[in-house]
């Protein structure tokens, strides 16, 4: 009973609600247009209350927008400021960076003023904008405007001290209207904490790079705005409402029509639905070729960031605005490809001035030719120059219509460098070569003429030893001469004291003889006497010869002395010429004297040297009176003597103008017992003995100059130290 009772009630209720499903039907179908006006107007509801409330947040969502990016823009402004203006001047003699930079001339102000400025030029625009910068420590000048004045400011000065990196903001009502205060911290960066440090008036002087200087707050009213809102809200409405009716008016007409076109629609969506199955075909490959655009574009970009090459393109005009850099400008001259692109003057800012003519001139090449190749150097960020290589190249359309110009800029200062050094090392190379040519030309010189004072050298050698051999062999003869020689000179001296003697004691005896007797016998004795004395003479001239000998094989000499050759020389010409006027009354010769006045003492053996400065004048008398005798008066004999000072030697020059020495003995002259007098007019020792005295004795030089007919210059040079020299050798 009660089992059948439950089901009849279920019975009941489906039933009741099939009832009300087809009633619901049923009127739809009758009055489909009362449905859908209701439905309408239910939705327009709830919309216009969606919208109110989505018009709110929007409207917080803008003006928190707007607040945060005039924040941003001012701390940037105030950044760019502080590091880009403020650094550049700073130090400088001619501009002042001042709070009060109005009431002083060639002053800017500090960014903080700078900030104030403009914040209250903002705020006087009259749109209800209000820009606030305060700080818990104020500038003395600043303290009436600059510390927090309410709550909301208190609260803003904590929290952001305590996290400077979020912003902290409130949507409440200020001067009687509902404004949004926006609220940002004021960060010190590298460029304000010095400032802040140093500045004489800064209430606080231990300011760290990132420390909270103060806030920064915007304060933008909400009220036009909202009313702005509602109203465009109420028209809004206003127009929907109207089109509502109009559609209700409009579907009632059309509804007949829908009906009747639904059948139509249905085809239609079959039709529908194959289209679609075909356009999802379609999707799925443009969503495939989608996918590999974005992937190419993918790999595009890293071959862009990872390339050396900088690339880029500009409008084709003369202007070169660019269009687009890649990235990897930054890391090959520091700039970001934003700042080519905002200015188009930039890039031509920052060529070199040296080639910014040549650039700007070579550009309308690539319209003419189609690409241009350049080099040129570009400021780098870090403020040196790079040289860059330009590949440039004009895009056209079919038509020949420049399209863009597309190009890649290289950084080549690594190469330039190098070439720089090439040629400075083959320029280096080429003075190195040069300069080792005559080096060696100069080594060639110094041996060519080591070699000529070798076989000098050699020459001498040779004379030296013979003269040392017939040295020995001279002086045995010399020492067998010298005794018998002695015995000849003293008996002629003793035989000429007792001839004397004799004279004397037969004086008495020759009163008593006849007179032819006494002149007989006078005439025996002024024999005798004559014999003695000629045997004496040339017992003494054996004597000389015999001691040349002696000293021309021992080498024996005096004391060696500093000695004035100008004196010396003097004496012993003098004494040359006096010696030739004695043996002969009609010699003559005029004797040209050169003397230095300040010619260098040396130290010699005075004695040695005036027998050479003797035997080599007498040589020249003689010569310059044989020649006299020979041409008669036509010729006239000269004699030239010159001394000068050859930095650490003396040289002595004694010249004739008689008919010189032939070629073909010249290398004879200085050997013993050579000589071209005639016999008993010469030994032939006296220039074997001046060589061996200047040359041996003295270190020095004797060299013979002559030219056949006209002179014979005898050289004799001596060194300042003669004895030193002497050992040296």
């Amino acid at each position: 009973m009660a089992e059948s009772t439950g089901r009849r009630f279920d019975f009941e209720a489906e039933d009741t609600k099939n009832t009300w499903n087809d009633k619901f039907f049923h009127v739809l179908q009758k009055h489909p247009v009362l449905i859908l006006a209701v439905l309408l107007f239910s939705g327009m509801a709830i919309i216009m209350l969606h919208l109110n409330r989505l018009s709110t947040q929007i409207k917080e969502s803008v003006s928190l927008q707007d607040a945060e990016m005039y924040s941003n823009a001012l701390s940037e402004f105030r950044s760019f400021y502080g590091s880009e203006i403020v650094a550049r001047v700073r130090g400088s003699q001619d501009v002042e960076i001042t709070h009060d930079y109005t009431s002083r001339e060639r002053a800017i102000p500090i960014p903080a003023t700078m900030s104030l400025e403009l914040s209250k030029r903002l705020s006087d625009r009259g749109e209800g904008l209000k820009i606030r910068i305060y700080s818990d420590f104020p500038f003395p000048w600043r303290v009436k405007d600059g510390g927090a004045k309410d709550p909301f400011e208190e609260e803003a000065l904590s929290i952001l001290r305590s996290d400077p990196t979020k912003s902290y903001h409130s949507f409440e009502e200020y001067k009687g209207e509902l404004a949004l205060r926006f609220t940002q911290a004021a960060v010190l960066d590298s460029s304000c904490v010095d400032c802040h440090n140093k500045h004489p008036q800064s209430p606080k002087r231990d300011w760290k790079v990132g420390d909270v200087r103060g806030v920064q707050e915007i304060i933008m009213p909400l009220g036009k705005e909202a009313g702005k809102i509602r109203a465009g809200l109420m028209e809004s409405f206003g127009i929907m409402m109207t089109i509502t009716l109009l559609g209700l008016g409009f579907l009632a007409i059309v509804i007949n029509g829908l009906r009747r076109s639904i059948r139509e629609t249905n085809r239609l969506a079959d039709q529908q639905r194959v289209v679609n199955e075909e356009l999802e075909v379609q999707i799925g490959e443009r969503l495939r070729a989608e996918e590999s655009v974005t992937k190419t574009q993918a790999r595009l970009r890293h071959l862009l960031s990872s390339s050396p090459a900088i690339i880029y393109s500009a409008k084709p005009s003369k202007q070169f605005e660019v269009t687009f850099v890649s990235e990897n400008i930054t890391v090959v001259l520091g700039y970001s490809p934003e700042e080519f692109m905002v200015d188009r003057k930039f890039w031509f800012s920052k060529i070199h001035p040296e080639d910014v003519e040549r650039v700007i001139t070579e550009l309308p090449h690539v319209f003419e030719k189609g690409a241009l190749v350049r080099e040129y150097r570009m400021l780098h960020k870090d403020g040196e120059y790079r040289w860059m290589r330009d590949d440039i190249k004009m895009v056209r359309n079919p038509d020949g219509n420049a399209l863009e110009i597309v190009g890649s800029s290289i950084d080549i200062t690594e190469r330039k460098e190098a070439e720089a050094k090439l040629e400075e090392y083959n320029r280096t190379l080429e003075a190195r070569v040069e300069e080792r040519t005559a080096e060696l030309s100069e080594k060639n010189d110094e041996l060519r003429s080591t070699l000529d004072q070798l076989q000098e050298a050699q020459n001498k050698l040779v004379i030296q030893e013979k003269m040392a051999s017939l040295g020995e062999l001279t002086a045995g003869i010399a020492h067998e001469i010298k005794n018998p020689l002695n015995f000849v000179n003293n008996f002629a001296k003793l035989s000429k004291r007792f001839l004397e003697d004799l004279d004397d004691e037969i004086k008495p005896l020759k009163e008593n003889l006849a007179e032819e007797d006494g002149e007989a016998l006078d005439f025996i004795l002024e024999n005798l006497n004559t014999n003695i004395e000629k045997i004496g003479e040339h017992g003494e001239r054996a004597d000389s010869i015999v001691r040349g000998m002696l000293l021309h094989s021992r080498g024996v000499s005096d004391e060696f002395a500093e000695t004035d050759v100008n004196s010396l020389l003097k004496e012993f010409v003098q004494l040359a010429y006096h010696g030739m006027r004695a043996q002969d009354s009609s010699f003559n010769v005029t004797i040209d004297e050169q003397y230095e006045d300040a010619l260098h003492t040396v130290n010699i053996v005075p004695q040695d040297i005036g027998r050479v400065f003797l035997n080599i004048v007498n040589n020249a008398c003689y010569a310059v009176h044989e020649k006299h005798q020979r041409e008669g008066e036509q010729f006239d004999p000269v004699l030239g003597v010159t001394t000068k000072t050859l930095d650490d030697k003396i040289e002595v020059r004694i010249r004739d103008n008689a008919d010189g020495i032939p070629q073909e003995i010249l290398d004879k002259i200085f050997q013993p017992f050579f000589t071209t007098k005639p016999a008993g007019k010469g030994t032939g020792l006296g220039l074997s003995i001046c060589y061996e005295i200047i040359v041996q004795q003295h270190g020095g030089d004797l060299q013979v100059n002559t030219e056949a007919g006209k002179f014979t210059e005898f050289v004799i040079t001596l060194p300042f130290d003669a004895e030193k020299a002497r050992s040296k050798k």
